[in-house]
């Protein structure tokens, strides 16, 4: 994602108005390249999130909560929430990166999607 703006969503004083604000005169590549990492980080920690969901299966008719399948302990949880305010950190800048600069290119993961997502009709001639 970058060290300078990873220290910054990381900051309890973190602003996305701000970090914005400060983009007045950047060119569009430069935008565009935040743009992807911002997405990039938003899909690892959302991936992370779900991978580290605790095992709350029953056992003996009791509900495990203090440790997963992977043996996280309950460090786990706060490890999982801490990524999901970071995710939702980066969520509210993409969202006002993408006001701000609204003529902005396709990202990656826009690409992406419509390359692996792409239905691809077969037309027989009868």
């Amino acid at each position: 994602m970058g060290e300078l703006l990873y220290r910054r969503i990381i900051s309890e004083k973190f602003s996305p108005d701000a970090l914005v604000a400060s983009l007045e005169t950047v060119d569009e590549q430069y935008v565009l390249e935040l743009v992807n990492r911002v997405e990039a980080a938003i899909h690892i920690w959302r991936r992370k999130i779900h991978s580290r969901q605790p095992n709350t299966h029953l056992r003996n008719g009791k509900s495990n909560n203090a440790r997963s399948s992977w043996g996280l302990g309950k460090d786990g949880l706060i490890d999982v929430e801490k990524r999901e305010q970071l995710a939702e950190k980066a969520e509210s800048l993409l969202l006002l990166l993408r006001h701000k600069f609204p003529g902005l290119r396709q990202t990656i993961l826009d690409e992406n999607k419509i390359q692996y997502n792409k239905v691809r009709y077969r037309f027989t001639i009868y």
